[in-house]
């Protein structure tokens, strides 16, 4: 006997037509929902294999590699030189500007500074009364790129930072997957050109490059490059541009598929600031104003 309800009132012949219909329908369409649900379920398994899940064991801190830890002066062109936000400003430019401002954004490309971010907030000024370190923490295995935390440093300020790292490990019993379905690539399994260890943001990097050079026949200062690799000049920033912005979405997906790296090591950081103005201090006494 059918336990399914309604079911047994299909077949009963002392049942109003209008009622049987009523079962029949609301059975099948239990039936569709019930099919659309185990097809969902199964799409979900076959795009998304692999659970993450979070291990709470506790890792000696000497088992994870110390970050890297990058020190850059975001004050590399006095004013005295070029005021750049006047010259954003501008109009129209003179010969004599216009190679000024190539000369300047070509200096300023590099890991931070994008030449659309400056366009848009007109405030790119390097004054030189104003020192600011930006403080890059990322995994020793990687170079530095905007893309990974960031701290900043101000003059007449203490600042704390905290470095929390972040370790993903995969599960060996899955090194017989594809990379595609685990949804990561072991070390062995994806070479790169210019970077020893396979990494995301390796990857995304090697990607920049390559769609750099194969649309403006050169690369960025701060590019990792060949010797033989020419090096772009101020020329060839809207080329530059035109790749960060147009063409290395439509790149990537063809050519880099940058999965993240089955063992990947990344860094949180906090960072904590509070006022303090040093000039008025010296290391004998604290206390004296210096003169």
């Amino acid at each position: 006997m059918l336990t399914i309800h309604g079911l047994r009132f299909l077949a009963a012949s002392d049942r109003p037509l209008y009622e049987r219909i009523f079962w029949l329908v609301a059975l099948l369409a239990v039936c569709f929902y019930m099919f659309i649900t185990i097809a969902a379920q199964i799409r979900k398994y076959l795009n998304n294999p692999v659970l993450m899940s979070m291990n709470n064991e506790i890792i000696p801190i000497s088992k994870i590699p110390y970050p890297a830890i990058t020190f850059c002066n975001t004050n590399q062109i006095f004013e005295s030189f070029a005021n750049l936000t006047y010259l954003l400003d501008k109009d129209t430019l003179t010969e004599e500007e216009s190679n000024i401002l190539d000369a300047s954004l070509t200096l300023c490309s590099d890991y931070k500074v994008r030449y659309s971010t400056m366009m848009e907030s007109k405030s790119f000024n390097l004054a030189t009364n104003r020192l600011l370190l930006e403080v890059v923490i990322h995994n020793p295995a990687e170079t530095p790129t905007a893309y990974h935390a960031i701290a900043s440093a101000e003059k007449d300020s203490r600042t704390a930072i905290v470095v929390t790292p972040k370790l993903v490990l995969t599960s060996d019993d899955l090194k017989s997957w594809l990379p595609e379905e685990r949804g990561c690539y072991y070390n062995h399994e994806r070479k790169l050109r210019y970077f020893k260890y396979y990494t995301q943001n390796n990857c995304n990097t090697e990607c920049e490059i390559n769609a750099t050079l194969e649309k403006c026949n050169c690369l960025q200062p701060h590019h990792t490059h060949l010797h033989s690799t020419p090096v772009c000049g101020g020329f060839a920033m809207k080329c530059y541009v035109g790749v960060l912005y147009e063409a290395l979405d439509d790149f990537r997906s063809s050519h880099c598929k940058c999965l993240p790296a089955c063992t990947e090591l990344t860094y949180e950081v906090y960072s904590y600031k509070t006022p303090r103005n040093f000039q008025y201090f010296n290391l004998t006494d604290r206390m004296i104003p210096l003169n």
